[in-house]
């Protein structure tokens, strides 16, 4: 009955959004590298992750959920994704008491070099820009009851492309339940609610003839105008629990609605051995392939514990991703 319980639940919060699968506004977002991840456990686990992350990752998959681990912890993270793109990301928490977390986390995306191409020159002019993109994060959380937690985060989001920028704002808010049945966890998050954005720079500028209809004209200095765009908000929500008595085997399983896409299923799972953690994950109705796993080890020292973990996704043509995190957890 518990089981068909768990079920309940997750058709209760899943069924409202059920009725949007079939509208989709792919490519109306702006500072979408927001939606890529910051943690290779999460990635390796298919990103069904907000009703799993505790540790300072939960920045960016659930502020609440660092409440349920209040001590002192860093990570760091590298991904390397296809066509030279780099994603580094950082965070750190600390408690300020026995139920309550603060911590700050940083995602920076980088394109790598890009050869600029004009009508005149379509091989290429010889200069080159690059894109950018940084998120830097400031969250905290606390257990306002025996089994539930609270939590918020607000970001300042900036996207730039050759000498042009655009900066905005945003808050992230997270809850997580402790059913106390098998590790049985309940949560959701709401992300990346704020103002439009708007690009703008010297790329922008441009000399034109202030009167066509008449020849001999000087030409004026101009800018060009850009439309604002909003941020790729997204509503999570998930479970996490030890569905077998007395083994450490966890199951995941997130759903996802995101404003620009269509909502997505997350699965993951995770197996310990030891020091040793073995996972897998599969995203559905992901475009270009689902397929996730990887592992992690951790050591644990008299006063610290240091964890490496590792996660690769297949994403089909595009080749595969890599993802590497460090942490340290005192």
């Amino acid at each position: 009955m518990k089981r068909l319980s768990i079920l309940g639940i997750l058709w209760i919060l899943w069924g409202p959004m059920g009725s949007a699968w079939a509208f989709t506004k792919v490519g109306t977002t702006v500072a979408t590298f927001l939606k890529l991840g910051t943690d290779a456990r999460a990635m390796a686990m298919g990103n069904a992750y907000v009703a799993v992350a505790t540790g300072p990752e939960s920045f960016y998959w659930n502020p609440a959920g660092s409440a349920w681990n209040p001590k002192s912890a860093a990570k760091m993270g590298y991904t390397q994704w296809f066509a030279g793109i780099r994603l580094l990301a950082a965070s750190a928490m600390m408690p300020v008491s026995r139920y309550a977390v603060v911590g700050v986390g940083v995602m920076a995306v980088n394109s790598g070099p890009m050869e600029v191409t004009t009508l005149e020159h379509p091989e290429g002019t010889g200069r080159t820009f690059s894109y950018t993109g940084t998120a830097v994060s400031l969250f905290a959380s606390q257990r306002v009851y025996t089994r539930l937690s609270v939590g918020g985060a607000v970001k300042v989001i900036q996207e730039g492309i050759d000498h042009s920028s655009a900066m905005g704002l945003a808050l992230d808010f997270g809850l997580r339940f402790d059913a106390g049945w098998h590790g049985l966890v309940l949560a959701m998050g709401f992300y990346n609610f704020g103002e439009r954005m708007r690009i703008d720079g010297e790329n922008l500028k441009i000399q034109v003839d202030p009167n066509p209809d008449y020849g001999g004209n000087p030409e004026a200095s101009a800018r060009l105008v850009t439309s604002d765009w909003a941020l790729p908000t997204q509503f999570r929500v998930g479970i996490a629990w030890y569905p077998f008595q007395g083994v450490p085997f966890l199951v995941a399983i997130d759903g996802v609605h995101p404003s620009d896409h269509e909502e997505q299923v997350h699965l993951g799972l995770e197996y310990p051995l030891g020091p040793l953690a073995l996972r897998w994950g599969y995203q559905f109705r992901s475009d270009v392939g689902g397929l996730t796993f990887g592992f992690g080890f951790a050591t644990q020292k008299p006063r610290y514990q240091i964890g490496l973990d590792y996660a690769y996704q297949d994403l089909g043509i595009l080749g595969g991703v890599h993802r590497f995190t460090l942490s340290v957890t005192r």
